[in-house]
């Protein structure tokens, strides 16, 4: 097997990028103070979408409102998915995502 030469500043740029993510996850629950969970859990998806450049991500908040949970989902604008959270919250309860009709 064959050891193919990899460019050290791809390597180094990739580094300086995941520790640069590493930071600003770090500095997340300072600028979460005095914050609503609401807010938290907005500033947490957007940080996310763009250190793992997702195609999208959905989060539950359970806990504010007894009866009614807050669900967010962000999209990627490159992404073709289009689908409410409503909906993607009706579908994932129903099981596993395999299962979901869009």
């Amino acid at each position: 097997m064959a050891l193919q030469a990899k460019d050290p500043t791809l390597d180094l740029k990739r580094l300086q990028r995941c520790l640069n993510d590493l930071i600003s996850l770090l500095a997340l629950p300072a600028v979460w103070s005095s914050r609503e969970p609401a807010e938290i859990v907005q500033i947490l998806i957007d940080a996310l979408m763009r250190m793992l450049t997702l195609d999208f991500i959905y989060a539950r908040l359970e806990g504010i409102s007894p009866e009614i949970p807050m669900d967010f989902l962000r999209v990627a604008d490159s992404c073709q998915l289009r689908v409410s959270p409503g909906a993607w919250s009706h579908n994932s309860s129903q099981g596993s995502p395999e299962s979901c009709r869009w």
